[in-house]
């Protein structure tokens, strides 16, 4: 199982986005990755140190076109919901319906959900330890001791949001 990189951000090392290898599809990506590298490179002439170097990169570059796919995906979604927020805007500016109100309501709170998951999701590999894995903690430093904040509560977004257990009738 691959883990993460305990190096701080250089020239020489690349933040992994750690959330991606709780996914068992993606962990298998990899080792399939992996595997295929090492059937078409692996021979007995290849130094280890070389062929060692190369899997990282291998490795490397897949976490990046998974990263990227998933950005892709997030960045789609939010403008879907944001699409959908402009056609019950102008809906509701044509009919006053409070059913479109409600509908609208509820588009533009997936919005700014999917816009916090969106920085949740960006920021967990910046911060290290599982409890600082959210966008607010719940406890800050001051001074070395720590104490409560005011309103800041951790953010769990997994199933914060579904539009379709929400009923504007």
């Amino acid at each position: 199982m691959l883990t993460t990189p305990h190096t701080s951000h250089g020239a020489s090392s690349w933040p992994l986005n750690s959330k991606l290898l709780q996914y068992e599809t993606i962990n298998m990506e990899i080792v399939t990755a992996i595997r295929t590298y090492l059937d078409l490179n692996d021979t007995l002439d290849t130094p280890i140190a070389l062929l060692w170097v190369t899997i990282k990169e291998v490795i490397r570059g897949t976490f990046v076109a998974i990263s990227a796919h998933h950005n892709k995906d997030r960045k789609d979604k939010r403008q879907q919901l944001e699409g959908q927020v402009r056609v019950l805007k102008e809906q509701h500016k044509r009919t006053g319906s409070n059913h479109v109100h409600c509908q609208l309501t509820v588009a533009r709170d997936g919005v700014d959900i999917e816009l916090d998951r969106t920085l949740n999701y960006s920021s967990c590999y910046l911060k290290k330890g599982p409890e600082k894995r959210t966008l607010f903690s719940t406890e800050r430093e001051n001074n070395g001791n720590s104490e409560k904040a005011g309103g800041n509560q951790l953010i769990r977004l997994e199933n914060a949001f579904v539009p379709e257990r929400i009923s504007c009738d």
